[in-house]
C-alpha cells in the first residue's frame, strides 16, 4: 500500500517552548516563516531527534528573560482561533492595548516584520495613544512615526504638557520640547498675518526636525532593514 503524501499546506510539525513556568506547543512553521531569529533556532539539525531542543516536551526551547503573558499575546496573533476571527466585532482579534504592546515588543525583538507592522497599525488606529505614550513607546520599540507625532503634539500644546509629565521622558527630551515650544510661542507675537502663521508652523517643524530628526531617521532605517 502506497504511503500517504503529507499535505504541503496543512501538515504541521510542532515545537515546544517554555516561558517562565508555562509550556507552549505550537506549529513550528509560523515561527520559521515569521522570524529569521527563530528560523535559526527552530530548524532541525541533523542527528538524533531526541537531542533536538523543542522537539518534545521533555526538551523544550527555554526562553529566558521573557514573560509568559507577553508570549501568549504574540501567539494569539500568530495562531488565531476560528472563534476569534469569525465572531462579529472580534473579526480582527480582540486584544487590548497592553496586549498589543506585548505583541509589538516581542515582534520587534525577534524581527517579525509583518507582525510588528500590524501591531503598530492596531495601536495607532484603535488604542488612542496619548502624546507621552507615543514617545515612550516609540523609543522602547523603535517606531519613528510615533516619536514624530508625540513630539509635534506636545510642542503644539495638544494637550498642554505638565513639567512633571515631561520629565518622565528624560531631562534632555523635556528641555528640547520646552525650548521648541517657547521659541514657537515667542514667535507667535510677530503678528496676525496668515502667511506669518504658516511660516511659524514650518519653523516649528524645522526645529523638531533639527532636535529629533536623527533619532526619527534611525527608527525608520531599522524598520526597513
Amino acid at each position: 500500500m502506497a504511503e500517504d503524501t503529507p499535505s504541503s499546506e496543512f501538515y504541521w510539525d510542532n515545537i515546544f517552548i517554555k516561558v517562565e513556568d508555562k509550556l507552549f506547543c505550537v506549529p513550528r512553521c509560523e515561527f520559521i516563516q515569521s522570524s529569521e531569529v527563530f528560523a535559526d533556532m527552530c530548524l532541525l539539525p541533523s542527528g538524533p531527534t531526541s537531542a533536538v531542543e523543542g522537539r518534545d516536551r521533555e526538551r523544550p526551547i527555554v526562553l529566558e528573560g521573557y514573560k509568559k503573558g507577553e508570549f501568549a499575546c504574540l501567539l494569539k496573533v500568530m495562531y488565531p482561533t476560528a472563534g476569534s476571527l469569525i465572531s462579529g466585532t472580534n473579526f480582527e482579534l480582540s486584544l487590548g492595548k497592553e496586549e498589543w504592546v506585548s505583541v509589538l515588543k516581542l515582534s520587534t525583538i525577534w524581527n517579525m516584520k509583518k507582525i510588528r507592522t500590524y501591531a503598530i497599525h492596531r495601536l495607532s488606529t484603535q488604542a488612542a495613544l496619548l502624546p507621552m505614550e507615543k514617545i515612550l513607546l516609540a523609543r522602547a520599540h523603535k517606531v519613528a512615526a510615533w516619536l514624530d507625532e508625540g513630539v509635534t503634539s506636545l510642542v503644539n500644546g495638544v494637550p498642554t504638557p505638565e513639567l512633571e509629565d515631561l520629565t518622565a521622558l528624560g531631562w534632555e527630551t523635556a528641555a528640547r520640547i520646552l525650548w521648541d515650544d517657547t521659541a514657537r510661542s515667542c514667535s507667535s507675537y510677530i503678528g496676525p498675518n496668515y502667511n506669518v502663521r504658516i511660516t511659524l508652523g514650518k519653523a516649528a517643524k524645522d526645529m523638531i526636525e533639527e532636535m529629533f530628526g536623527e533619532e526619527i531617521k534611525e527608527y525608520n532605517d531599522m524598520a526597513v532593514a
